[in-house]
């Protein structure tokens, strides 16, 4: 009952107050002005996912109980969210964002700690300290990896929901309560918050959004992929439901590697601006990610049941994922003989 409750004071509270929050941060210049990279073609202001953020975190203060128990968790968030917030208004230096960002993994990796006794990876167990080590790591790329997605209108705002639907379902079959507190809490802020961020987009998450997103997206998932009979967590479980941002971003970094750029520097090589770049609409472009994310999802609940059905979908869905421009390409190409012959019918 407290969790339908959980659910629609999110949703409510989110939708009363993002408008109060579009008005603050345009009156005080907290917004993306349209040029260079950015697709957006009109000011939007930024840093909405603070709305995500606090309603997310005041229903963990209020309903999950032992907050000493989980006291490494919310120190963790909220340098994340101090981390976005300065970010978004200022500005951060990439070094320094990463150093904030193991800070706060740290503390998450100790709150992990209780929740694990060994931890494997596509088959292979990981010794100690390196299960740490690995941890650490994992959390911080993919506390970026979805700032780095985050390139589209309600794009990781979709990611993120379908993503907390699926640990909502775990966290209900293993009756964990931080998971179903934070995903259905998430579910119902993140529908609120879809109102003013689908395309067009009224306000973006900013990198306060995405990050503490991306850090709450990491716990749950990290949570839900642990066996609570033998107290294994398997990190494939995560690579897959976490996949698309996962994917995108290490090929990113082979591309600017082998360009030998800075790795750290902006660029258009994400699966968003290809998508975009072969003349598909934003709205097309969105909902054919946040397919493929439906995909990643199915193949995670599959692995969870069956590891070979599950890791064959995953191998499949990432290739195509991997080679999206080559197969959008050939599409296009497949359908110019049928445009051209249109055409001279018409003339």
């Amino acid at each position: 009952m407290y969790l339908l409750v959980l659910f629609y004071a999110n949703l409510i509270l989110t939708l009363l107050f993002t408008p109060f929050f579009i008005i603050y941060f345009t009156r005080h210049k907290i917004i993306d002005i349209p040029g260079g990279r950015r697709i957006n073609t009109y000011a939007v202001p930024r840093m909405g996912g603070v709305v995500v953020y606090l309603t997310s975190i005041l229903s963990i203060l209020l309903f999950y109980g032992n907050l000493d128990e989980i006291k490494f968790f919310i120190l963790g968030s909220a340098i994340i969210l101090f981390l976005g917030t300065v970010d978004d208004i200022r500005g951060v230096d990439y070094k320094k964002k990463f150093m904030v960002q193991f800070i706060a993994a740290l503390l998450l990796v100790f709150f992990l700690s209780s929740e694990y006794s060994t931890m494997s990876f596509f088959g292979f167990d990981i010794p100690a300290p390196f299960d740490k080590v690995m941890l650490i790591v994992f959390i911080v790329g993919v506390i970026n990896a979805v700032n780095l997605y985050d390139g589209l209108d309600g794009l990781v705002s979709g990611f993120a929901l379908l993503v907390s639907i699926v640990t909502f379902i775990i966290g209900w079959q293993l009756n964990d309560k931080l998971v179903l507190i934070l995903s259905v809490s998430l579910i119902g802020s993140l529908i609120g918050f879809l109102k003013y961020n689908a395309f067009p987009a009224k306000i973006f998450l900013g990198d306060s959004g995405s990050l503490t997103i991306g850090f709450f997206l990491v716990s749950t998932v990290l949570i839900s992929s642990r066996n609570t009979d033998t107290g294994n967590m398997d990190l494939t479980f995560s690579v897959i439901l976490l996949a698309i941002p996962i994917i995108d971003t290490l090929k990113v970094m082979f591309i600017r590697l082998k360009k030998h750029k800075n790795l750290f520097m902006s660029d258009n090589s994400h699966v968003h601006h290809i998508i975009l770049g072969s003349n598909v609409k934003h709205k097309s472009t969105v909902f054919l990610l946040q397919a493929f994310s439906l995909v990643f999802a199915l193949a995670a609940l599959l692995y969870s049941e069956n590891l070979t059905i599950g890791l064959v979908l995953f191998a499949i869905v990432a290739f195509l994922l991997l080679f999206i421009k080559n197969i959008l390409v050939a599409y296009k190409k497949l359908g110019e003989p049928q445009t051209v012959k249109k055409l001279s019918v018409k003339a």
